[in-house]
């Protein structure tokens, strides 16, 4: 199944290293990246994509209500809503519980390898 992904991480090195791993994936058929809340927020308007990566730290707005604001608006304009996969370096247990009362499917430690991420 082809999917569209969209990353948004403050630090180039992550949003860029993420942005062409996933281009080499043989299901993902676009990727776009950004640094910006509130940019990310309107590419996820215009382009829909199936998954969104992010970190708790993006620049313009405060992370969690980031991913919450992305997932909501999404439900509301198709059905179903973009997977939300997040990750942090720090994934207390009142993070993970706002985090996927959210919606994020996905909660990952900043430490997680590139076997997470490549094909199999």
């Amino acid at each position: 199944m082809a999917m569209t992904v969209l990353v948004c991480d403050s630090v180039p090195v992550v949003r860029d290293g993420l942005k062409s791993l996933l281009s080499e994936a043989p299901d993902v058929t676009r990727v776009s990246a950004t640094g910006n809340a509130v940019e990310c927020l309107a590419m996820t308007r215009k382009s829909k994509p199936d998954v969104l990566i992010t970190d708790l730290s993006p620049e313009g707005m405060d992370g969690i209500d980031f991913v919450h604001r992305v997932i909501r608006e999404n439900a509301q304009k198709r059905d179903g809503r973009p997977g939300a996969v997040v990750f942090a370096s720090d994934m207390t247990d009142r993070v993970i519980e706002t985090l996927l009362r959210a919606g994020a499917i996905t909660l990952l430690e900043k430490e997680t390898g590139r076997e997470m991420f490549s094909p199999r």
